[in-house]
């Protein structure tokens, strides 16, 4: 029997129950009740007269169970939805069975596949294509006749060469299938039922299918409408129809496999998240299961490896560019926190920035002074590595550069003079005085470091009459 709402545990096993939130009793909404919360739910075990006086506990969907640390409210969905037959989070995360979390024991058992921390929400199987499988059996609730709705959240890794069977109760002649498939040119999303024990019906998605990208993908059979759908991260998705949707589907006796079909057909990648009911479901509840995970998510706790090789080059008085090697992570690196602080032998650093990549550019700085840099890697978790090494560097002094220019003056009276400077060597140039000049001499203090310069004089008389550019003096400036 299945309840719904918070967990309310009754006096006569866990005593007076004040707090919802507090399972064990014990007075303290800890740690504790977080792991007990948690081993109730995948342990589908007998509850009686702890959840509101219910039967057999059978848990699926928990939006929250404890969190202390966060201060979140103790809210348990404690329902199973209507018709789930099967349910797998792959939460495990170890040992060779995987727990069917609808409660109707369809257990699974493990064939080559592989654990991996990456999946959707938490832990996940990876399959090689070859030889991995999870084989769930042939359970009552399994033997399908009518309408259904398949679910699961879709990582591939490679395209094969045929049908990648993501979940199927089928061999070669009949049979539902769940997959990825090239039936249609490129590799797409497919689902089929039959009619009978000869014959199968196919609906593939629009969508061609890219390797290692997440997509969820629900295949629906509504018998009553005749309607086979499918659907990709929540959205209608229907591609070509091949044969006619059957007003009932044939019951083929093999057992449900994940990752294969009877026979072979293997998929190759990261699976998820599945979900099997024995009725159609509706395009909103299609997207309350893409957005939540089947059971409780395993925490992701392992920290991205530390940066390496921090290195930096003060390229003037007031910039420092930075840069490092990348983290990795068991799911994946999502930036960086740089610290730096400032003066020989410092150590009180403090957080600057938080680059997504591999470099930094640290500006505005102080000249002729030090600084030195630590960075550590960070994920969607918020774990965060260790430090890297401490980079330290000086920028440089500051220094003023600027040219003076000098010339003879024109044979013509009553002259005045303009300067012109250019970056390339005959032009085009551009004139530095805003009034005419009527010195002999010009100091230019608008130079760059690092630039080379090119400079031409001409004269002009009080009507605007302008004489042509003078020979061209080159200046380069030095780099400090």
């Amino acid at each position: 029997m299945a309840t719904s709402g918070l967990f309310f545990l009754s006096a006569p096993a866990w005593g007076a129950q004040l707090n919802p939130c507090d399972l064990n009793s014990d007075g303290v909404v800890d740690v504790l009740d977080v792991n007990l919360g948690v081993s109730m739910v995948l342990g589908t075990q007998n509850c009686t007269s702890n959840i509101n006086g219910a039967g057999v506990c059978t848990i699926v969907t928990v939006q929250r169970i404890v969190n202390a640390a966060l201060g979140q409210s103790c809210v348990v969905d404690s329902t199973v939805p209507a018709g789930l037959v099967a349910a797998y989070s792959f939460s495990e995360g170890s040992g060779t069975t995987v727990a069917d979390l609808s409660g109707n024991g369809n257990t699974g058992t493990i064939v080559n596949a592989a654990w991996t921390s990456g999946g959707k929400y938490g832990n996940a199987l990876q399959f090689n294509g070859s030889t991995s499988y999870v084989d769930v059996g042939n359970g009552a609730s399994l033997q399908l006749t009518g309408s259904m709705t398949i679910e699961a959240w879709i990582n591939a890794a490679a395209n094969p060469a045929d049908d990648g069977q993501i979940v199927a109760k089928s061999d070669g002649s009949a049979g539902w299938q769940f997959k990825t498939s090239p039936d249609t040119g490129p590799h797409t999303f497919g689902v089929a039922v039959s009619a009978d024990g000869s014959s199968r019906t196919q609906r593939y998605s629009s969508t061609t299918r890219s390797l290692n990208t997440w997509y969820h993908v629900a295949g629906v059979y509504d018998a009553t409408a005749g309607i086979l759908n499918i659907y990709v991260n929540g959205v209608l998705n229907n591609g070509s129809l091949v044969g006619t949707i059957p007003t009932s589907q044939f019951n083929q006796t093999v057992n449900v496999n994940i990752g294969r079909r009877t026979g072979g057909f293997y998929f190759n990648g990261t699976l998820d998240e599945i979900r099997v009911y024995n009725r159609a479901l509706s395009v909103s509840e299609i997207q309350a299961d893409m957005n939540t995970p089947v059971g409780p998510v395993t925490p992701d706790t392992q920290p991205p490896t530390t940066p390496g090789s921090l290195t930096g080059s003060a390229i003037s008085g007031t910039q420092v560019n930075l840069s490092w090697t990348a983290s990795t992570d068991n799911i994946a690196v999502t930036g960086y926190v740089l610290e730096r602080c400032q003066g020989a032998g410092c150590s009180n650093f403090a957080q600057i920035a938080t680059p997504s990549g591999t470099a930094y550019n640290d500006s505005n700085l102080l000249p002729s002074t030090t600084y030195s840099y630590r960075i550590r890697a960070t994920d969607a978790a918020g774990n965060l590595s260790s430090y890297s090494n401490v980079a330290t560097n000086t920028t440089t002094a500051l220094i003023s550069h600027f040219v003076t220019l000098t010339w003879i003056a024109s044979v013509s009276p009553g002259v005045s003079y303009n300067v012109y400077r250019g970056t390339t060597s005959g032009g085009p140039y551009t004139k530095l005085n805003t009034s005419l000049i009527g010195a002999l001499l010009y100091v230019d203090n608008t130079v760059q470091a690092g630039q080379t310069y090119y400079y031409v004089v001409t004269a002009a008389d009080g009507s605007g009459n302008e004489s042509g550019f003078s020979a061209q003096a080159t200046a380069a400036i030095p780099t400090p």
